[in-house]
């Protein structure tokens, strides 16, 4: 558990402050220095303190885990005074029976309930710490090739890909497109970046990008259109696997924009079609006379296209690689979304909300700037029609619940590839991700263009605040904004003398923030901003 942690280091490096509620603990606590760490330790108390039998401590240690109250209440009597049996005899002889008193029972009870849905067996925790420990390092010192292995093994998962996608950006690891000429099967390393693994691609199959990656290895890279296609021609070779390379950009260096490449497809296919027909036949085809005669032999030239727009080109790399690499429909509303303080979805399905570590809570209320993905329809049992429809944003996918009278409303708003302002209450349930249910559902497709005349309404930290006093200033909408939990953990790590000032919109006023003061730096900064938005965060030194 998080409280723990700081307990346990301070009472690793000075073992004198370790301290027990009953010395009976000690020997069974000692070796994670007075903290109850694994679940081993929890049965361990049950047994040594209480007298319970193994099978009854296991049975107790999994209702714990799964926080079924009731059964925890009713064990507490048994732990604390112990059970007699029907005909009067002994079964669990309880705390109070082995010289525990009642005030100390009941308080290791409690630190025992509070701990064991984190608990860990002990196999486990140590595993888990080893491949903790690693991975770390491997982020740190070997991070493109960290992130290629990582992408690499979900790579089946277009949602999942999507994240690490983020986390890429976040690390400022360029993801490159798919690449006939230099790319494999699954993600790599190339030149400080990470190349994307052509296995990703839709409609391409195993047996195809092997021939694509002996062919090149064999007789070189592939120059032009045309020579990749007569070169690859085969059994696994098909229209949509070309179709597919085209748009995801992994022909990119083949000389010819995506469009033109489309264009020619069909007639380069029926041409080569044709003749590998006449081979068949026994005749020569007109390329063939020509290099028969000792002529250079020249390929149909591609026709000339301009190149399809940026919208365009997205929403085919998200049809044939299951996310957008090249740019995101969002990108150009991050001002608006920091403005209006949308949620971010990869903050939404951070697990510590479930435990009320993280910086959102079950039945929350928020924003949620988005584009739809995909929406499944649904016929409940009262004959109507409701909706899961999974969305992203910069950060990552999950879904959203629009039940009928919110379909109903909205429905020509829930469109697929549509960017759209959800609002509604956030539902956390323990052991599956998060999900919005919506209440309303907003246009946002023109909201770029309009984000100048929306900022120049947006209220700014005042200036003479900045210029003429020293300090730090943060802007949240109010004293309840959920993201205040999240700054307050980041100014906590940079301590320092910098006073610390928030500005609450509902307000409209300054407050002086609780903390001490602010060592203000260039990594605070930049995390502030990212979790405020730009015209949230103020500093004059």
């Amino acid at each position: 558990p998080m409280e723990s942690i700081p307990v346990c280091i301070e009472n690793r490096r000075h073992p004198e402050k370790t301290k027990y509620i009953t010395p009976q603990l000690e020997p069974i606590l000692r070796v994670s220095y007075g903290c109850m760490l694994y679940q081993e330790q929890v049965m361990q108390i049950f047994r040594s303190l209480a007298g319970y039998s193994l099978g009854r401590a296991d049975i107790v240690r999994r209702a714990m885990s799964k926080k079924k109250h009731s059964v925890m209440e009713k064990e507490r009597e048994i732990f604390v005074y112990g059970l007699q049996n029907a005909d009067g005899g002994v079964e669990v002889e309880g705390c109070t029976r082995r010289g525990i008193p009642v005030e100390a029972a009941n308080r290791i009870f409690d630190e025992m309930s509070s701990f064991a849905s984190y608990a860990f067996n002990k196999s486990h925790a140590a595993a888990y710490a080893l491949v903790a420990y690693q991975t770390a390092w491997l982020k740190r010192h070997y991070p493109c090739e960290f992130m290629a292995a990582l992408l690499s093994s979900v790579i089946d998962s277009s949602g999942k890909i999507a994240e690490y996608a983020a986390e890429c950006a976040k690390q400022g690891i360029r993801l490159l497109p798919p690449s006939v000429n230099t790319g494999a099967e699954r993600f790599t390393v190339e030149e400080g970046a990470v190349r994307f693994g052509l296995l990703a691609v839709k409609n391409l199959g195993q047996g195809l990008i092997q021939s694509i990656l002996r062919e090149r290895e064999k007789n070189g890279s592939f120059a032009s259109l045309y020579s990749f296609l007569k070169r690859t021609q085969g059994r696994d070779f098909n229209r949509r696997a070309a179709e597919a390379l085209i748009l995801c950009g992994a022909l990119d260096d083949l000389g010819a924009n995506r469009r033109a490449m489309l264009l020619a497809l069909p007639a380069f296919l029926s041409e080569l079609e044709n003749d590998a027909r006449r081979n068949v036949e026994g005749q020569l085809g007109f390329f063939d006379m020509a290099v028969a005669e000792g002529a250079p032999m020249a390929e149909p030239e591609l026709p000339q296209a301009a190149e399809f727009s940026q919208e365009e080109l997205l929403a085919r790399e998200k049809e044939t690689m299951g996310f957008y690499l090249s740019g995101h429909p969002l990108a150009k509303l991050e001002k608006v979304a920091a403005r209006i303080q949308s949620a971010k979805i990869a903050d939404l399905l951070d697990p510590a909300n479930e435990t009320g570590q993280g910086s959102y809570r079950d039945h929350q209320e928020l924003s949620l700037l988005c584009v739809i993905v995909s929406v499944k329809k649904k016929i409940t049992k009262s004959n109507a029609t409701m909706a899961f429809v999974t969305v992203e944003d910069l950060t990552g996918q999950m879904e959203v619940l629009m039940f009928p009278t919110v379909l109903e409303r909205f429905a020509n708003l829930c469109a697929e590839g549509g960017a759209v302002l959800l609002s509604g209450r956030l539902s956390l349930q323990e052991n599956k991700d998060a999900k919005l249910v919506c209440n309303t559902v907003e246009d946002m497709n023109g909201a770029a263009g309009e984000e100048e005349a929306c900022a120049a309404k947006a209220p700014q930290i005042p200036a003479s605040k900045k210029k003429h006093r020293r300090g730090v200033f943060l802007r949240f909408a109010s004293r309840k904004d959920p993201r205040i939990a999240k700054a307050e953990k980041y100014l906590a790590i940079f301590e320092g003398a910098l006073p610390l000032s928030y500005y609450y919109e509902d307000e409209a006023r300054y407050a002086r923030a609780g903390l001490r003061g602010v060592d203000w730096n260039p990594t605070l900064e930049h995390l502030l901003r990212e979790l405020l938005g730009e015209s949230n965060v103020a500093a004059s030194e």
